[in-house]
């Protein structure tokens, strides 16, 4: 047994929980949600202290098994806008109940996330 180590650049929100309404939610379009390019969703499942919804700019692939993805990205500020209506857009059509989610102030946000 061990612990999944992910560091993560996002641009996106940070909702500060992860509820019972979200995992039930999430876990019901987990697949659709999976494919879909334009939006991705981090979850705290370990405290439930956020849930994080945007754009993974930039992921170094699980560090638990030495699962190496990215190890250098260049971050264009230019598509930074495009991201956000898309991945608005995505979670929206996916989830209308939660739309309030993607409101207010995104952001770049660089995190470890343990699962």
């Amino acid at each position: 047994m061990g612990i999944n180590t992910h560091y993560y650049t996002v641009y996106g929100i940070m909702y500060p929980e992860y509820t019972d309404v979200m995992c039930e939610a999430l876990d019901e379009k987990h697949e659709v949600l999976e494919e879909n390019p334009d939006v991705d969703v981090i979850t705290d499942g370990m405290c439930g202290k956020y849930t994080i919804i945007g754009k993974i700019l930039f992921d170094s692939g699980d560090l638990r098994y030495n699962d190496i993805e990215d190890t250098y990205v260049e971050i264009n500020p230019a598509y930074l806008k495009m991201y956000k209506v898309k991945a608005t857009n995505a979670f929206n059509a996916l989830f209308p109940d939660l739309a309030h989610m993607t409101e207010g102030e995104w952001k770049i946000m660089t995190f470890m996330h343990l699962s």
